[in-house]
């Protein structure tokens, strides 16, 4: 997924750069125009979206379950599990375990391979998490979250590289990359320049939930 996040970076500096152009008509009449990053659907088959769409159900019934032997981390990217690890951080069960969940459908991922590199394949999986209403509060209805898990091929099959979680229609979502230790460390504290998975910090360090 950071790979995706890196592409979108590039199209967001594109923007930028194409607004500050406009304060100056020297630099727009001299400067070369930006070619915009080409993406790519990778073609695949209805067994490797089903695959995919697999392994995001185990992570989540994995993380429903919980217990100590869920091991959900499994179903990450190496990198994402590497980045995890570097900045002491390891998935815990989320929600409760009455929550629901469905996937509804996955779409191929659209790969810039100038970024991601040649043969890269992922897709993007949707589902539904519904947690229920609490039950000391009659008035209160189940919550719903629309999330799109970020899925990529490596030569062990399928695994997971990230989220994009939708809380409420009136806030921004939240996108969480596991293969990016810095962003992930900010999310949920640490210093991943000093913290390894070795020193003592790290093995302090709050779980991911």
């Amino acid at each position: 997924m950071k790979r995706q996040i890196a592409h979108y970076g590039c199209l967001f500096v594109l923007a930028i750069g194409a607004a500050q152009s406009g304060c100056s008509k020297q630099e727009t009449a001299t400067a070369p125009a930006a070619a915009a990053p080409t993406t790519v659907a990778v073609k695949q088959t209805p067994e490797q979206a089903s695959e995919a769409e697999a392994v995001v159900s185990h992570f989540l019934d994995r993380i429903r379950r919980g217990g100590e032997n869920h091991n959900a981390m499994s179903l990450l990217t190496d990198l994402a599990q590497s980045e995890l690890k570097r900045i002491g951080q390891v998935v815990q069960p989320i929600g409760s375990p009455d929550a629901q969940f469905k996937v509804t459908r996955s779409t191929p991922m659209p790969i810039d391979a100038s970024v991601a590199g040649a043969n890269v394949s992922g897709r993007l999986v949707h589902c539904i998490w519904t947690e229920p209403a609490a039950e000391n509060d009659s008035t209160a209805e189940p919550q719903t979250y629309q999330v799109v898990w970020s899925v990529m091929h490596q030569q062990d099959g399928w695994k997971i590289s990230g989220l994009v979680l939708e809380m409420s229609a009136d806030e921004p979502p939240m996108v969480l990359d596991f293969e990016n230790g810095e962003q992930m460390a900010k999310i949920l504290g640490g210093e991943p320049e000093t913290q390894t998975a070795t020193s003592p910090a790290a093995e302090e360090a709050p779980p991911v939930r």
